[in-house]
């Protein structure tokens, strides 16, 4: 996604519990043409995407408050669980566009698919069918 990132001329502010890892990251995303620097201060996102396992429990704070962000516009969430995330229904409820990763996963299961059956196309209704079975709230 960061380097999707570079080709939309966006910025990647790079939020982490660890400041090294978000500092690497921003740096092997500038190596790759992202426009990317560690977070600073408040943020206020146009878009966020969470790639912290947040969100696996109930439990789990918020990766973003959408109290905090007036500016967030749409957000994805790479965590997937039954019933969506509670991050995905508080950003739906604010009236924020939200999505959680269960089209990622089901587009990562077609890519692998490819590279083992490279002649044949993945049946993505199918897993798509399969993934929304599995986490059935």
């Amino acid at each position: 996604m960061a380097v999707v990132a570079a080709g939309t001329k966006a910025e990647l502010h790079v939020l982490s519990r660890d400041a090294a890892r978000a500092r690497a990251f921003a740096d092997w995303a500038r190596s790759r043409g992202v426009n990317a620097q560690p977070a600073r201060g408040a943020l206020q996102p146009e878009l966020a995407i969470n790639a912290t396992p947040l969100g696996l429990r109930e439990t789990d704070p918020l990766p973003l408050d959408p109290a905090r962000a007036s500016r967030l516009a749409a957000a994805l969430d790479l965590v997937y669980a039954p019933g969506e995330t509670r991050w995905v229904r508080t950003l739906r409820a604010a009236g924020i566009a939200a999505q959680d990763g269960r089209e990622m996963l089901v587009r990562q299961g077609a890519a692998a698919f490819s590279r083992f059956f490279p002649a044949q196309q993945a049946p993505l209704e199918v897993m798509r069918a399969a993934v929304t079975r599995a986490l059935r709230a």
